[in-house]
């Protein structure tokens, strides 16, 4: 009687487990898209024009789902400890396992790409703006200040002139809404404040600037054909804390493989189904 009040009483504690961990993960989960969705807001989000910046909002969410992560291993491992069964403590263990492996190698992906400068040379030149505009007059190119999604940021502007011309082409980088057809755009108005002509080749180092958008506004009295890019870059910072977050999941499931193994070990002989 004594090894069934024992067994119910189990029952009745795990049942109690799980629907903590179920209001634990649905109250969190609900504060993690409430952050994320105000993150998105206060960052400037508009829709003309379109811009969504997620890389803070997703900055958090990843912490979030982290921190979760944790939570559940700490379940996981209350679960194992109170199961009466040597054949269910098994099961838990393998899967937990084959799960932090899974992570594991998730992290590592990711890690790869956010980390290794060749995947960060692959995306940006796969953001790049390039072409080539055959014109007299004045022409317009346009631009962002940073990616609509703010994964990326402005950087080196070039452009080359294909041919000869007699004269030079003046140039003025300005934000769009201050554009007027034909003006001359004193130092105020423009980003490139000391070079605005060019016969050759022109380069510019787009200074860090919120989300915008801009024209490279090009003038001349001659036929000219000039091919342009606009290369775009990931930040720094965006780099850094990313892959911190992956190497934190990498360590808290491996250190989590870790400590399931000798349990695994332990009941694998004993365990009814395998």
């Amino acid at each position: 009687m004594k090894g069934d009040y024992d067994r119910l009483e189990g029952t009745y504690k795990l049942a109690g487990l799980k629907r903590l961990e179920r209001v634990a993960y649905l109250t969190q989960g609900i504060g993690i898209i409430a952050i994320f969705i105000f993150l998105v807001y206060i960052g400037g989000a508009m829709l003309n024009p379109f811009y969504l910046p997620l890389f803070w909002a997703s900055l958090a969410a990843l912490i979030g789902i982290f921190i979760l992560s944790l939570e559940s291993i700490a379940f996981r491992l209350i679960e194992i400890k109170k199961r009466d069964s040597e054949s269910a403590k098994f099961l838990m263990a393998d899967r937990s396992m084959k799960k932090a492996y899974t992570v594991i190698v998730v992290a590592l992906i990711a890690f790869t790409v956010a980390f290794v400068p060749f995947f960060a040379e692959e995306i940006q030149d796969m953001n790049k703006m390039e072409g080539q505009i055959e014109f007299t007059g004045e022409e317009t190119i346009e631009f962002t200040s940073r990616g609509r999604f703010d994964h990326l940021l402005a950087d080196k502007i070039n452009l080359e002139i294909i041919g000869d011309v007699e004269e030079s082409v003046e140039v003025y980088i300005i934000q769009k809404d201050t554009y007027t057809p034909g003006d001359s755009y004193g130092p105020a108005q423009r980003q490139n404040v000391e070079d605005t002509e060019f016969d050759e080749s022109f380069e510019f180092s787009m200074p860090e600037r919120d989300f915008d958008e801009y024209y490279i506004v090009l003038q001349s009295d001659e036929v000219v054909e000039i091919r342009y890019e606009i290369h775009y870059i990931m930040p720094d910072h965006m780099t850094r804390f990313l892959s911190i977050i992956f190497i934190a999941f990498v360590i808290s499931h491996a250190a989590w493989a870790i400590t399931l193994y000798p349990i695994k070990k332990r009941y694998s002989d004993k365990a009814i189904y395998k």
